[in-house]
């Protein structure tokens, strides 16, 4: 399951998570990761509906649906999404992730 998103640069994006299974009414079993089209390490961006990335944090929110909407997109931003859901403790992956790529055009 993948989608695929093109924006402009300093557009707002909203990537849903299709994954999700909608017996959750909060986003508290979500984990959105983001790796970058430049082959660093995956990052967090949002641990069981926290967002984690202190950096992006300004520019970074979760739906009610449990989208992830980024704000003024730039280049760093370039890259594969993966929305992940958990149950459980410790938590156990439900369901296939949720791919979305993004690419941005100035």
């Amino acid at each position: 399951l993948s989608l695929a998103f093109t924006v402009r640069d300093g557009d707002k994006v909203t990537l849903p998570c299709k994954n999700r299974i909608n017996i959750h009414h909060n986003c508290d079993t979500i984990t959105w990761i983001f790796r970058d089209s430049r082959g660093t390490p995956a990052v967090e961006l949002v641990n069981l509906g926290q967002i984690q990335e202190e950096a992006k944090s300004d520019r970074l929110s979760v739906t009610a649906e449990c989208s992830l909407v980024i704000k003024k997109v730039t280049a760093e931003d370039v890259g594969r999404y993966t929305c992940r859901q958990f149950r459980g403790n410790p938590g156990k992956q439900q369901g296939p992730d949720a791919v979305v790529y993004l690419s941005v055009v100035v």
